[in-house]
């Protein structure tokens, strides 16, 4: 979303940096907003009810961001909004996840999440 959707707006809608900018900043802030709101708002719902809810905005904002092919650049500001929302809702659970799972060597499992996370998580499925 964070390439495919500016490249879109620029090269076939032929819009500038400054004109594409503006249309994909609904999914930097529903990101942040939900991302560092769920947590706080809704401390007491289950991580997997949380994950489900955040992969159906994303999916919803997707279908929606489908149908929305050619026409204009104003239309894609609700699909983004879901599809922040969704990978917020997402980002906000991956730590508390990841560190539940290892009860024992906290410590080292958010060592782990944090080197992970910088490096683009090479040792995955390891």
């Amino acid at each position: 979303m964070f390439f495919i959707v500016p490249l879109y707006l620029s090269v076939v809608l032929q819009y500038s940096a400054i004109e594409t900018g503006p249309r994909i900043m609904p999914l930097s802030v529903a990101l942040l907003i939900a991302a560092a709101g769920i947590p706080k708002l809704l401390p007491r719902v289950s991580p997997r009810l949380v994950t489900r809810c955040g992969l159906v905005l994303m999916l919803l904002g997707i279908l929606a961001l489908l149908n929305s092919i050619n026409k204009s650049a104003a239309v894609v500001t609700v699909p983004l909004l879901l599809i922040g929302l969704g990978i917020g809702a997402l980002g906000s659970q991956l730590g508390a996840v990841t560190v539940s799972a290892v009860p024992n060597h906290v410590a080292l499992a958010v060592v782990v999440n944090a080197g992970e996370r910088a490096t683009g998580a090479p040792s995955a499925g390891r």
